[in-house]
């Protein structure tokens, strides 16, 4: 191989790589930007993207539903015409105690996969522009509104190979809560008390419970696991007062610290007993 082929072959590679990613946006305490998992649109086929987000040392930004404080990240994307984007797909967070308050968000390097449907008819040769705006709320003992404009542009190719960002597409994907359905299930209110029974299919000893929705648990309660008729139950605190119309919960389980689940769960509320007379 002759110098001026390996000096050519070394610019392609780093073009191929650069292609899935764009400048990284430095924010206050956060730097942002889009990336691909693979190196190239193929006309008609998903594409994955995201937004990575590189925090700053003990900063913070928040899930989906912040706990008791915070605003989640979102994102607003300008996309091509026949292209269009899906929702944030979260992996489970972390709980982030703050004085008394209980928060639900991430820390480190932190990755929101993005499934784009790609339109049939884009032509290979050219180049696809993906545009989109990010705010977020980062923390940590002071809160910062941040946000940023970002864009990516990308190939169109016949095919496509992995990025150098798709392991972290799998790894966040490999943590984004799965629809799961629990053995023998129910939700019981019992005036401050929520209690979530069910039939484990192995051994659970920790058991963390994120909800979906706010004003249904209090974040910062504890939230206690005990050994109950032969299955499982957690006890969470209930938002009082519980609004009549709370008949289902909904929420993400991780148990051992595993991958999060989102069981179906109706709640049912305990009628406290009429008095005797």
């Amino acid at each position: 191989m002759t110098f001026l082929t390996r000096v050519l072959l070394a610019a392609s590679l780093f073009v191929a790589a650069a292609a899935a990613s764009a400048q990284p946006v430095r924010v206050d305490n956060a730097e942002a930007e889009l990336v691909a998992a693979t190196d190239a649109v193929v006309p008609g086929q998903p594409l994955s993207v995201g937004l990575l987000i590189r925090h700053d040392p003990h900063w913070h930004t928040y899930w989906r539903v912040p706990g008791d404080s915070g605003l989640p990240t979102t994102i607003a994307w300008q996309l091509p015409a026949g292209f269009a984007a899906g929702p944030l797909e979260w992996p489970v967070p972390k709980r982030l105690p703050i004085g008394p308050l209980m928060n639900f968000g991430y820390e480190g390097e932190l990755l929101l996969p993005v499934q784009v449907s790609v339109p049939g008819d884009v032509a290979p040769g050219q180049t696809v522009q993906l545009k989109a705006r990010a705010d977020w709320l980062i923390c940590k003992e002071v809160c910062i509104p941040g946000g940023a404009d970002l864009q990516l542009a990308l190939p169109v190719r016949a095919a496509a190979a992995p990025s150098s960002f798709a392991p972290l597409f799998d790894s966040a994907r490999a943590q984004v809560p799965r629809p799961a359905k629990l053995d023998a299930a129910s939700v019981t209110i019992d005036g401050a008390r929520l209690r979530l029974a069910f039939r484990p299919a192995a051994p659970v000893t920790k058991l963390e419970f994120f909800p979906l929705e706010e004003s249904r648990i209090e974040p910062a309660a504890a939230q206690a696991l005990r050994a109950e008729d032969g299955g499982a139950a957690l006890y969470l605190a209930a938002v009082q007062p519980v609004a009549a119309e709370f008949t289902r919960l909904r929420g993400v389980l991780v148990a051992n610290g595993g991958p999060g689940r989102r069981p179906p769960l109706p709640a049912r509320h305990r009628r406290a007993a009429a008095p005797r007379r």
